[in-house]
């Protein structure tokens, strides 16, 4: 029965009444999105600056590399990276050769030393992979995903300092040298090679330069050159020697007929004295006969060593093919 009254007394036609709704001013606006904006400035982390271009040279190193030219900088090159024995180490002599390769290159494009020291650490962390193992593919992937910036080489941190013809000279540089060479680089850093000291009764034997004789033929003998230059222009001893006779004859004049005949002896011995003992044809002779003494112990020396090499190899396959069957 209450139930029924309290429905009794609800008026059902009496149309209900809902809240007035209206829009947001400009104000109310705008101060709803500078308050949303100081949120998210507020919850957001402060970015970190990119230091990557000095992972491996400091921005005062490069900024005094730049100024030097190509002898000091690869002294000076050899000292930051502790490179030593470049004379006899070839791994050394490569890394040295290398860091200053990439040096001139950045030079030569006029690099400042922010992107110099994003050249040299984008290289030398292409050539760590390349000296850790890392397949031509996996290196060629690498560098394209870091120059698009498509990957950070570490967190928050792109190679991003070149422009786009910039990167396309970077990329160019990087194909032919430690990509268009990955096979020399991996052959030279990774496998160790045999050392061969040929010596000879504890005498080390060094190779002679390329393109001479070991030894010199006649390393006392006297140049063609010079014997004509003799000839066609004596000393200057023996001119004077003759002014001074000349004068000699004019002034005496009145000197006895035995200092003449004196004057006249020494005069015949000095001109005998500029005749050469040697004609130049002799010499010639003399040189091809040595020379091809030269040349034929020479081709005999390496006929025997190429035998002895053809030998040992022979040896070798024998061997291996004893140890198949």
């Amino acid at each position: 029965e209450y139930k029924s009254y309290l429905s009794s007394m609800v008026d059902k036609n009496r149309p209900r009444s809902r809240p007035e709704r209206r829009s947001p001013s400009k104000g109310e606006r705008s101060s709803r999105s500078s308050h949303r904006i100081e949120r998210q400035a507020s919850t957001e982390v402060p970015k970190i600056p990119n230091t990557i271009q000095w992972n491996v040279l400091s921005e005062d190193n490069i900024t005094e590399l730049l100024e030097m030219e190509p002898p000091q900088m690869l002294e000076r090159l050899n000292t930051l990276f502790s490179v030593t024995d470049t004379h006899i180490n070839l791994r050394n002599s490569i890394k040295g050769d290398l860091s200053l390769l990439v040096l001139h290159f950045c030079k030569e494009q006029k690099f400042t030393p922010t992107q110099t020291g994003g050249m040299f650490t984008l290289f030398y962390h292409l050539l760590n992979l390349l000296t850790q193992g890392s397949s031509l593919s996996g290196i060629v992937n690498e560098s394209n995903q870091l120059l698009s910036q498509k990957k950070a080489l570490q967190p928050d941190m792109n190679v991003d300092f070149f422009n786009k013809p910039q990167t396309l000279l970077v990329n160019s540089f990087l194909e032919s040298t430690i990509i268009g060479h990955y096979q020399l680089y991996r052959f030279c850093f990774l496998e160790d090679q045999d050392e061969t000291i040929v010596s000879e009764d504890k005498i080390i034997g060094v190779c002679p330069p390329l393109g001479l004789f070991s030894p010199a033929p006649l390393v006392e003998a006297i140049s063609e050159v010079d014997i004509e230059y003799y000839i066609t222009n004596p000393p200057e001893e023996y001119l004077v020697a003759e002014e001074e006779e000349e004068e000699g004859e004019e002034e005496g004049e009145g000197q006895d007929a035995h200092r003449e005949k004196g004057d006249e002896e020494e005069r015949k011995e000095m001109e005998d004295a500029r005749i050469p003992m040697v004609s130049l044809a002799d010499v010639q002779d003399v040189l091809k006969s040595v020379g091809n003494d030269m040349i034929n112990k020479l081709g005999k020396d390496m006929e025997n060593k190429c035998y002895e090499k053809e030998q040992s190899h022979i040896a070798r396959i024998s061997k291996v093919k004893k140890a198949i069957h």
